[in-house]
């Protein structure tokens, strides 16, 4: 398109010079002119058409997913190959992504990549169609304690420079931005714990709902995989009781690769969840 719109301007500028019979000083002018277009407009042309899309089959997405709970707070960061080719990104160091929490002052209360130190070779990862890289990362202030209540932004940056060889800047999925909403204490579950026991799950906590009920279900963002299940109790409300159960995730998911959560909460009169706990497993 830019070559045949500079092709008319110079068809146009030569038949003018032709048709008024311009002087020898007019006719240099216009060649510098001439030139000049050729040396601005082309380029910007080419690299035009250059830039990466998503119709050349190299398209992927970088997003991320906060989980919060009274105790503790996590980033989860992916990264999906959405075409239909092999996709290699490659990084200058071993930091693949960086991100920032800040409160509703717009001041930063947690950077990930401040005080770690990051392996300063050329790394590499691939990524078939279809597949997902996760990384799960744990919000830990400097001082030790965990985030106050409150509402948090959360910015994040995937810090690969070249794609399949080519430069990646083209593409306008490198960041991504949550909310993420860390609860008061739960007024009625907490000091839930996970142990691993024999290969299944033994989950811990105390607990006082106001019906008397508690539930669970184990999700991944996207699917269910251990469906509504009602929790023993040995206490009546308001008093504190022990609770405990096994937990079996299904045998052909591999427990590393997808980031599974347990969901405790109560219902209302109804049915609406209320109060609920989220804990990530692992």
């Amino acid at each position: 398109m830019h070559l045949q719109i500079l092709s008319k301007q110079l068809g146009f500028l030569v038949s003018s010079a032709k048709t008024e019979m311009l002087g020898e000083g007019a006719m240099k002018k216009l060649i510098v002119l001439i030139s000049f277009l050729i040396c601005c407009v082309l380029p910007l042309g080419v690299l035009a058409e250059k830039q990466p899309t998503k119709s050349d089959g190299m398209s992927f997405q970088f997003f991320i997913n906060p989980i919060a709970s009274p105790d503790e707070a996590h980033i989860e960061l992916f990264l999906t190959n959405e075409g239909d080719k092999t996709l290699e990104f490659e990084a200058p160091t071993s930091q693949w992504y960086d991100f920032t929490l800040t409160d509703k002052k717009d001041k930063i209360v947690y950077e990930y990549s401040k005080g770690r130190f990051f392996l300063q070779a050329i790394q590499r990862l691939v990524l078939k169609p279809d597949e997902t890289k996760i990384w799960i990362e744990n919000v830990v202030l400097p001082s030790g304690q965990s985030l106050k209540p409150g509402e948090y932004k959360v910015n994040a940056q995937f810090k690969a420079t070249t794609l399949n060889g080519e430069s990646i800047k083209g593409y306008h999925t490198l960041t991504d931005e949550a909310v993420m909403v860390v609860p008061p204490e739960n007024p009625i579950i907490r000091n839930v714990k996970v142990n691993i026991e024999e290969g299944s799950m033994l989950v811990s906590g105390k607990a006082r709902p106001t019906t008397g009920k508690l539930y669970y279900v184990v999700e991944d963002g996207h699917q269910e995989w251990v469906t509504e299940t009602k929790i023993k109790l040995d206490s009546v409300h308001p008093d504190w009781g022990d609770f405990s159960f096994k937990l079996n995730l299904p045998e052909d998911n591999n427990i590393d690769s997808l980031p599974f959560i347990l969901y405790i909460y109560e219902k209302d009169v109804k049915g609406n969840i209320i109060h609920p706990y989220p804990k990530l497993l692992n």
